[in-house]
């Protein structure tokens, strides 16, 4: 099996309220790592992005010590590399500056991937994919499209800070994908309207159930997943976490170990529980070398 995944490899500056600062990779790094930490022997990972001149050889020197993971389709530029500014204080919303450098991955990059069983695109810059190239994609891919749109819903401002957008078109990034991953704060960028409720945000959920071909999945930090089907919408708890470290990359983590456990399975209530455990792990561990920790059952 070849699962193709999608994306950005930022560089992370995590700042912690206790004064810690921790440099790292991160962004589209985090599904890479969880796809290969879980995937069963003989798949094979396919990383797609563009890089930046400044990391490209470290990320091809990371990702080349895991035998599952082919580097071919990682595209050097001329750039510096996309950089990540995190505040993380605890019981506030992080705070987010980037550094955008990169440009997007054009459809002829898709080329090679378009015979895979599986296309994992996790938008984790915003700006990697543009709409009508994520319609090429859906049109010549015959496999399952997982989609998470992640940053697609940040905008960024004239002090390099991240700010929540309006997404225009926003059913027409559905159509023809299996699975849609989105927060529920992410939710309001989907929304023609300005209020912010939960009603506003099942609404959504609802839409996008009936645009995509599997579900809608809709994560809400300590209150869970909410599985947006047409017709039905199910809740699948979180896992108590008492040492939380760090959050950053649990999304990621979810997405990857759902979609290898829905590979296996095709349950999808199981396959969210099992992405909760790995996200609830991630929680207690800052950066990507300890993925390898994560549950495999």
């Amino acid at each position: 099996m070849e699962i193709a995944v999608a994306g950005t490899i930022n560089r992370d500056i995590l700042n912690f309220a206790d004064g810690k600062r921790i440099e790292s990779l991160g962004g589209l790094l985090y599904s890479i790592m969880t796809l290969a930490a879980l995937s069963p022997e003989g798949t094979t990972i396919i990383p797609l992005a563009n890089i930046g001149y400044d990391i490209h050889q470290q990320i091809k020197d990371i990702l080349s010590d895991k035998s599952n993971i082919s580097t071919s389709s990682l595209k050097k530029t001329d750039t510096l590399n996309n950089a990540v500014y995190l505040e993380l204080k605890p019981g506030e919303e992080r705070k987010e500056h980037t550094d955008l450098y990169l440009p997007p991955i054009e459809f002829s990059q898709f080329k090679p991937c378009l015979k895979s069983d599986v296309l994992m695109l996790n938008l984790t810059s915003g700006y990697e994919l543009e709409l009508p190239t994520l319609q090429k994609i859906v049109k010549a891919f015959k496999g399952m499209v997982y989609l998470d749109v992640h940053s697609l819903t940040l905008g960024i401002d004239e002090n390099r800070r991240r700010i929540k957008r309006k997404i225009t078109e926003s059913r027409r990034w559905f159509e023809g994908i299996d699975f849609a991953q989105l927060t529920a704060d992410e939710a309001w960028s989907f929304h023609p309207e300005d209020e912010d409720d939960a009603e506003l945000v099942t609404q959504v959920g609802r839409v996008i159930a009936t645009r995509v071909k599997k579900a809608c999945l809709m994560t809400d930090g300590s209150k869970g997943v909410r599985i947006f089907t047409p017709g039905e919408e199910r809740d699948v708890p979180a896992v108590q976490v008492d040492n939380i470290v760090d959050t950053t990359g649990c999304g990621d983590v979810f997405g990857a170990s759902f979609l290898i456990k829905y590979l296996k399975t095709g349950d999808l209530m199981e396959s969210a529980e099992f992405g909760i455990k790995n996200a609830a792990l991630k929680c207690t561990f800052s950066g990507i070398d300890r993925l390898r920790e994560l549950k495999t059952q």
